[in-house]
């Protein structure tokens, strides 16, 4: 684990077998816990295998580390390690540490689609409107007070918290649509269309979550859209140049399906805009889809990370 702690347990069942044997690691956490489960093979001389894992109770996490690095610098650290304790009166300040600037943090928010970093800009922005703690109230009224001025139609869509998990969020393409043309005309916006995952771009710093998906087709490179995954829910929004050169907005939300996945329809409408022209559209047949072979049962994918989703 990087950094070390031992607020997350490992339960390794992998085994090493010999040179030019399968290589099936997994690495998993369930739900609600700390312990990250490695199962599978390793072949003797086999690539290396580095896997990003969520945590339960990330602010738990973060004082664990933060506690092991003030010992690992001499620092005596006395009493249990608490979360949600306010620091005590007379406390002096030591030292202090500002984040990387938005512009910045943008990059592996979006391109990872990080969680968690959508719910803290939230709350954030909640804070800056209010001058109050952040919350999700005061995050999403300032949302909402935004959107209103672009043009998108509050009565249209319902937002209940930052990262678009809950299943109380609902927004129609078209506001999508409308985000997205007004977002051209802010002064951030270069920067923010530089934090969009890339159709079959190098690696997660910039294809991010579209790193594996439309290779080898005019939206190579192309498209710079997010996605948007949960159980039977699925969305890509963006942009795309069409043959001509002409900069596409685009948004596309599927809900309630059966199939494992539709990002191959999704892709397939993206292609299909980027192959064609203003006179003659080309479509595009999406590839085959797997059957419905597993139901997952009551977990949500987006916490379980499988590649269906």
């Amino acid at each position: 684990m990087t950094p070390r702690t031992d607020y997350v347990d490992i339960d390794l069942r992998a085994s090493t077998v010999a040179a030019g044997g399968a290589d099936t690691v997994a690495v998993a956490r369930r739900h609600g816990e700390n312990t990250i489960t490695v199962t599978g093979t390793v072949p003797v001389g086999g690539s290396t295998t580095k896997e990003w894992v969520t945590v339960w109770e990330p602010t738990g996490y973060a004082a664990a580390v933060f506690r092991d690095a003030l010992t690992a610098h001499g620092v005596r650290v006395s009493g249990p390690t608490r979360t949600g304790i306010a620091a005590p009166k007379g406390a002096r300040r030591l030292a202090a540490h500002d984040s990387m600037p938005l512009k910045d943090l943008l990059v592996p928010f979006m391109k990872l689609s990080n969680n968690m970093h959508a719910e803290s800009l939230t709350k954030a922005m909640g804070h800056k409107a209010t001058g109050r703690p952040g919350s999700w109230g005061d995050g999403i009224a300032a949302v909402g007070g935004y959107l209103k001025s672009v043009g998108v139609d509050p009565g249209k869509l319902r937002q209940v918290d930052g990262s678009g998990l809950s299943r109380k969020d609902n927004a129609p393409a078209d506001q999508y649509i409308q985000l997205l043309r007004a977002a051209k005309d802010e002064p951030w916006f270069a920067d923010w269309y530089a934090s969009l995952p890339v159709g079959c771009g190098p690696g997660k710093a910039v294809g991010g979550t579209l790193r594996s998906r439309m290779c080898g087709t005019p939206a190579a490179g192309n498209v710079r859209a997010k996605t948007g995954t949960l159980t039977g829910a699925s969305a890509l929004s963006g942009y795309v140049r069409d043959k001509d050169g002409r900069e596409l907005v685009f948004s596309v939300i599927l809900n309630n399906h059966l199939a494992p996945s539709v990002k191959a329809l999704e892709d397939a409408i993206v292609v299909t805009l980027a192959s064609s022209t203003r006179d003659r559209a080309v479509p595009v047949m999406p590839r085959a889809t797997r059957a419905v072979t597993e139901r997952g049962g009551d977990v949500e994918c987006s916490w379980r990370k499988p590649a269906r989703c």
